[in-house]
């Protein structure tokens, strides 16, 4: 087996591994989001001053998914 290719073995697993965690994370990401979107803003209770009219974009969404995602892991 040539020099090159046994280093690319080598590398292969961590790579895939690391590839299947980011994805996962953003489809579980994505996902929860398609679940928020159809809801915002009216199911949803929001700072004084901040207007729910202009909080209902796939965005807004996605960054309440990631935010409830990561504090949801970090939660002890």
């Amino acid at each position: 087996m040539p020099v090159g290719r046994h280093s690319l073995l080598l590398l292969a697993g961590p790579t895939i591994l690391l590839t299947i965690i980011i994805t996962w994370g953003a489809l579980l990401t994505f996902g929860w989001a398609l679940l928020y979107w159809p809801r915002l803003p009216e199911e949803f209770w929001f700072a004084p001053g901040l207007d729910p009219s202009n909080q209902a974009s796939f965005i807004d969404a996605l960054y309440f998914s990631l935010m409830s995602l990561s504090t949801s892991v970090t939660e002890t």
